[in-house]
């Protein structure tokens, strides 16, 4: 769809998501079993929250589609998450942002 320029982003792409490489998945994963004292909850993600506006237009331009149309259902509500308590057993993602993950 963003490479046909038939890509819609949900009702005005203000709302937020937050997203994570799958290798970020897997190193927050290692992180949080091996440290004794993290039986916690932990939220992964990389670190920054984005709108559907930047993430549907940067990957419209990654596929040299065309506008982006606006007014999707939201499939999600609105939302972002912080890495901070895995951050603090020494875990950082290796691409910081949806951008550094695309290739």
């Amino acid at each position: 769809r963003a490479r046909n320029g038939a890509l819609q982003m949900p009702g005005d792409g203000e709302g937020y998501l937050s997203l994570i490489h799958i290798t970020d998945v897997a190193s927050a994963f290692v992180a949080a079993i091996e440290t004794p004292a993290a039986q916690q909850i932990y939220m992964a993600s990389d670190n920054e929250p984005a709108t559907y506006n930047a993430f549907c237009n940067y990957l419209a331009a990654l596929e040299d589609g065309g506008p982006v149309g606006r007014g999707a259902p939201a499939f999600l509500p609105s939302f972002r998450v912080r890495n901070d308590k895995l951050r603090g057993l020494g875990w950082a993602p290796h691409f910081p942002n949806f951008r550094c993950g695309f290739v």
